[in-house]
């Protein structure tokens, strides 16, 4: 289970010059950029690699920011009294992530070059800075031709750290994969290592005291659930978890959320990006990616009822995946329990009987309760005993559907009054009831007519087979006037998997195989194992599943003379217990030939 993130308190904001990063992308702080808030609380350099490689002695890369609380930087200076050699340099070097690029860099920095020369024949190191090797427009702080006094390029005033307006230096570096600071020689007579002009006699430094680097990430995350927890396919009460078994991207996950029946308020987080154990600004990847992590999600918050959720991942730059869509059955309310009754009765007016319902419920009196529709010759609905309520099936325009389990199935309905005029903009009543024994009815709320009075559902075959049933009330809380009902039969989902595919007579085979919906009765259901006989399918075993819908069986072939091969399925067939029509899996062949004389 993972912990409740906490945010750490910022203890010095960030300074307002910064500005946060746009869609599709996130900020990567380092030194003192950010310093002492979650995105930065260390003054970490990690994202900017040191390079000396090729410096032949004459140029150095290092940094003290955590452990210089007054000047620290990252530093890239020209070292050793000797003159450097042409092509020489050191660098800071910051890399995106594998696929992702960079965009704006922002710096707060000093940086200066002295030597002797002008044009052609100058002697003094360049400060620059490369997009992916390249130099970029106006990121040249001293390109070797003339002198650049310290003061010109940035200030060593160091209050804050350096983080000022005085030595901000800003750039789109974009697209780009790696930038680098550099300070290295371009002449070919060589360059002076160290000036009396220069604080400590260097030559030519640059001091980066802080950066803040933008990476551009236009990629989805990858979110996969698992089918247990709030998604087990029983009914759920109380605080349940949604395991996500793994989000991950290149940037990694900065929260994953659940969100019910197509809601923009996630009923269950997990907030990752304030969590410096989590996600280390710091790094050009900052977040870790998900394994196995548990949302908590209390089920009281929603009605008792079917619901669909889905779950979404977010990177570090804010893009979101959203997950299948999953549903569960929420049961908080106890039930057969009488409501109190109300200490202030009001007495119901005199109903009319209701056509639809077998009992002496009523409509209301004219003028009780308020109109529910219109015709479409823009009046109220006239109350009659031939208004008419039709629900089919888009699939085969019936009122019954075979349907295949994970599929979405769409209902239709239509409403009309005693004269055939559609009913529009009118509220039809939604309930549904499993067809496993004393399921009860839940109310999932209504739908309602368009303007040519006829309503729309998608349905998700993943809570099994039930009958939907659409009643219309012509006064809203008034009796029901018309009713339609809808029966939706899915198929039990079987899986079959035999091994080996050949086998010789008096050898044995193993049957595997799975119900893959849920839930499964208590002690298990019963499974049929089929084999085409004369062409027709004849049961030759039954087994009974696990409470996890596997099942396992072993034959031994004992009378197959020659070359056979057979043909076998698994027959799921209807059990009250369990809510799913009869079906099968798909066919599977094994070929047997008989044993050699003095084979077993």
């Amino acid at each position: 289970m993972f912990r409740i993130i906490i945010a750490l308190a910022a203890t010095i904001p960030l300074l307002a010059l910064a500005a946060p990063a746009e869609a599709n992308t996130y900020d990567v702080y380092s030194c003192w950029a950010g310093y002492g808030t979650f995105h930065n609380p260390n003054a970490s350099t990690v994202a900017w690699t040191r390079d000396q490689a090729s410096a032949g002695g004459h140029f150095a890369a290092h940094e003290d920011c955590a452990v210089n609380p007054t000047n620290g930087a990252m530093t890239v200076n020209s070292a050793g009294g000797s003159t450097a050699h042409n092509g020489e340099f050191a660098r800071l070097r910051f890399t995106a992530p594998n696929g992702l690029s960079i965009g704006q860099v922002q710096l707060w920095r000093r940086a200066w070059s002295y030597g002797t020369g002008t044009g052609s024949g100058s002697q003094r190191n360049y400060v620059r800075v490369l997009a992916a090797g390249t130099p970029i427009s106006g990121g040249t702080d001293a390109d070797g031709t003339i002198d650049v006094g310290v003061g010109s390029r940035g200030t060593s005033d160091t209050t804050s750290h350096g983080i000022l307006a005085s030595n901000f230096f800003g750039f789109n570096a974009g697209p780009a994969s790696s930038i680098d600071y550099v300070v290295g020689c371009g002449s070919s007579s060589g360059c002076p290592t160290t000036s009396g002009l220069g604080p400590a006699n260097i030559a030519a430094e640059t001091d980066v005291y802080g950066s803040q680097v933008t990476i551009q990430d236009s990629k989805e995350p990858t979110v996969v659930t698992s089918d247990s927890g709030l998604f087990a396919d029983v009914e759920a009460s109380g605080t349940r978890p949604v395991v996500v078994s793994d989000a991950y991207d290149e940037s990694g996950i900065s929260k994953l959320a659940v969100y019910a029946d197509l809601g923009t308020t996630p009923v269950g987080v997990l907030e990752y990006e304030t969590d410096v154990n989590w996600c280390n600004w710091a790094t050009p990847a900052p977040c870790q990616n998900v394994s196995n992590a548990e949302i908590p999600v209390d089920t009281r918050q929603l009605t008792d009822g079917d619901h669909s959720f889905v779950v979404k991942a977010f990177d570090a730059a804010g893009n979101e995946k959203a997950s299948s869509t999953h549903y569960a059955t929420v049961k908080n309310q106890a039930t057969d329990v009488t409501p109190a009754p109300d200490p202030t009765p009001t007495p119901d007016p005199t109903p009319a009987p209701d056509p639809t319902s077998g009992d002496s419920a009523a409509a209301p009196q004219d003028g009780a309760g308020l109109p529910n529709g219109t015709t479409n010759g823009g009046g109220g609905v006239p109350v009659t005993s031939a208004m008419k309520l039709v629900a089919t099936f888009d699939k085969n325009n019936r009122s019954r559907l075979n349907a295949k389990y994970g599929r979405i199935v769409v209902v239709r309905g239509t409403l009309s009054d005693g004269a055939g005029q559609r009913v529009a903009n009118a509220q039809i009543d939604y309930s549904a009831q499993s067809t496993t024994p004393r399921a009860r009815v839940q109310n999932l709320g209504s739908v309602r007519t368009d303007a040519s009075g006829v309503f729309v559902l998608r349905v998700a075959t993943k809570l099994g087979s039930r009958k939907l049933h659409f009643a219309y009330r012509p006064q809203l809380g008034g009796a029901v006037a018309t009713s339609a009902d809808a029966q939706l039969d899915v198929i039990a989902p079987v899986s079959l998997s035999i091994t080996p595919r050949h086998a010789r007579n008096k050898h044995r085979v193993t049957f595997r195989g799975r119900l893959s919906a849920g839930p499964i009765p208590r002690k298990g259901k019963i499974v049929n194992l089929q084999v085409i006989v004369d062409g027709h399918w004849h049961t030759f075993a039954t087994v009974r599943t696990t409470k996890s819908g596997r099942f396992k069986y072993r034959y031994r072939f004992m009378r197959t003379y020659g070359l056979v091969t057979y043909r076998f399925r698994a027959r799921s067939r209807y059990e009250s217990a369990y809510p799913f029509a009869a079906g099968s899996s798909r066919t599977v062949a094994v070929h047997v030939t008989s044993c050699p004389i003095g084979c077993e």
